[in-house]
């Protein structure tokens, strides 16, 4: 290969790399928008009943994610309580 192949190629590598960026970057704002759009109109502070509404998962599926910490969340009295600010930085960050 000669050297102008050799540098047409590592131009479309870097091209097709900067557009896989650009692509996940445009990605993670649309999930950005998704979470807020989905977790605007909910409370401060949301039962198991409600995320699970708003993420269509069963009460079950949200109450195993809370206990792995998976979503954030405090036990009170029986009940869980998640804050609606920490749960869209969980979606957010995976």
């Amino acid at each position: 290969m000669n050297a102008d192949k050799i540098q047409l190629s590592r131009h479309a590598a870097d091209r097709n790399g900067s557009e896989k960026q650009a692509s996940f970057v445009e990605s993670s704002s649309i999930i950005q928008d998704a979470a807020m759009t989905m977790l605007a109109r909910q409370p401060d502070f949301m039962t198991v009943e409600q995320v699970a509404a708003v993420l269509q998962m069963s009460n079950n599926t949200i109450r195993s994610l809370l206990n792995q910490h998976v979503i954030p969340g405090k036990k009170l009295s029986h009940k869980w309580v998640i804050p609606r600010d920490a749960l869209y930085k969980a979606l957010i960050e995976g």
